[in-house]
C-alpha cells in the first residue's frame, strides 16, 4: 500500500491530505515527511528536529484517532462524513485460482462500470452516477466490507458485492470511516460489531 494512502493525514499536525512522493508522504503544513525506513519502521523527519524512528502501527494509531475524533463530530452536527469520486466494479461470477493444475480456491470477477461519487452518512452510503437514480444503503444492508489492494469490497446480499476504486483518495480512509460508523450505528441499538469480513457479525453491547 502506498504511503499516502496509509498515512492518509497527517499524524503530527491533522494536516489532510498527505502529498505522495515516490515511496515517501510528506505534510504541506508542518512539512515532516514519512518514509519506509528498515522492516516496518518508518523515519519520521520533521524540520529542525532529529530523525525519529516509529512504527506503522503507531502511525496508523495516531492517524485513525484524528480521522475518529472527525468523524465523531460530524455525527454529531448530522452532516454527511466523506464523499470522493469513485470508479465502480460489481461482481460478475467468479475466477477459478489453480496452481500446478490444483485448485486452490476461487476470487470475484469484477466487471467495470461507472464512475461516480460515493457519499457516507452516518446510517448509510450513497452512490451517485451520472445517468442514474442514487442508490442508497443503509448500514443494515450492508453484509461485509473489507480493502482489497487499492480499492475497497462492499457485499450487500441483495446485490452482490460492489468494488470502489477511489482515484483521488485513500482505500484506507475510507475502509476506517465506514467501520467507524458501522460502529456508531450499531452501537446506538445495543450491539456491538466484532468482525467486519467475511461477514459483519454483531453481538450484545456488554
Amino acid at each position: 500500500m502506498p504511503m499516502h494512502h496509509m498515512l492518509y493525514l497527517c499524524p503530527r499536525c491533522g494536516h489532510d491530505p498527505l502529498m505522495a512522493v515516490e515511496r515517501r508522504a510528506e505534510c504541506r503544513s508542518c512539512g515532516t515527511v514519512f518514509e519506509r525506513g528498515m522492516g516496518a519502521s518508518i523515519l519520521v523527519k520533521t524540520p529542525g528536529k532529529p530523525i525519529r524512528i516509529s512504527t506503522a502501527k503507531d502511525l496508523i494509531e495516531a492517524t485513525e484517532t484524528v480521522v475518529t475524533a472527525s468523524c465523531d463530530a460530524c455525527i454529531e452536527k448530522g452532516s454527511s462524513i466523506h464523499q470522493a469520486r469513485v470508479a465502480i466494479g460489481h461482481a460478475r461470477g467468479q475466477h477459478v485460482v489453480r496452481f500446478d493444475d490444483r485448485v486452490l480456491g476461487f476470487c470475484e470477477r469484477i466487471k467495470s462500470e461507472e464512475e461516480g461519487i460515493l457519499r457516507l452518512d452516518s446510517d448509510h452510503l450513497t452512490l451517485l452516477a451520472e445517468g442514474s437514480d442514487p442508490r442508497v444503503w443503509s448500514f443494515d444492508a450492508i453484509g461485509a466490507i473489507q480493502i482489497s489492494a487499492q480499492a475497497i469490497q462492499i457485499n450487500l446480499p441483495r446485490r452482490g458485492l460492489y468494488q470502489f476504486e477511489f482515484p483521488e483518495d485513500s482505500p484506507k480512509r475510507w475502509e476506517d470511516l465506514i467501520q467507524f460508523a458501522l460502529r456508531h450505528f450499531y452501537a446506538a441499538r445495543g450491539r456491538v460489531v466484532v468482525q467486519f469480513q467475511p461477514q459483519i457479525v454483531t453481538e450484545d453491547l456488554p
